[in-house]
């Protein structure tokens, strides 16, 4: 696969990708080779959404890193098989909205309170 992880490399440069971006990209390719036991262009769409899976249920990833893992893999197959329809229907997931976590009245009581104790600039802070 060095070869073809040469080619992909270059290309990324190409697209002035960042360093990292390019480090996590050919790591992404070579663990679904690892995981898949194929190379990288003889997979099928049922082999990549079960890479998705695995790494989703087995491996534990959030949603960010499971949509940065399907962003490579569609760079991957554009760049390296130009009109593939492989990645075609695989959409990025939908990430959660979290709220903000809010403080009680008695945490907020409890932390002003403590700021009494602070100097001025870290009790004027705190207080803001």
């Amino acid at each position: 696969m060095s070869v073809l992880r040469d080619r992909f490399v270059r290309e990324l440069k190409m697209r002035n990708l960042a360093k990292k971006t390019i480090e996590n990209y050919v790591s992404i390719i070579s663990k679904l080779h690892k995981t898949t036991g194929k190379p990288p262009l003889k997979l099928t769409r049922d082999d990549i959404s079960e890479f998705i899976l695995h790494e989703l249920k087995v491996e534990k990833l959030s949603p960010n890193s499971i949509n940065q893992h399907i962003g490579c893999l569609k760079t991957f197959y554009k760049a390296m098989a130009p009109g593939s329809e492989l990645m075609k229907n695989i959409s990025s997931m939908k990430i959660p909205e979290t709220l903000p976590v809010v403080l009680t009245e008695a945490e907020t009581a409890k932390m002003l309170q403590a700021a009494e104790t602070m100097n001025i600039k870290h009790r004027a802070i705190t207080e803001l």
